[in-house]
């Protein structure tokens, strides 16, 4: 019965561990990517806009 309680009882602190550390973490994170393309909009459009071309441009 000792280790049960033991068992639980590390469980319960190791939640209140990280639910302590979760607190310091930002509720939302946001990941962009750019690149800058030396081309028109107008020659670069067709491939934007149609999914079947993309790996002609994006290896």
């Amino acid at each position: 019965m000792r280790s049960v309680s033991f068992f639980l009882a590390s469980l319960l602190i190791l939640f209140l561990l990280l639910t302590c550390i979760g607190l310091f973490f930002p509720a939302r994170v946001t990941i962009s990517r750019a690149v800058d393309i030396s081309a028109s909009r107008a020659s670069v459009y067709p491939f934007l806009s149609d999914p079947a071309r993309w790996k002609q441009w994006f290896p």
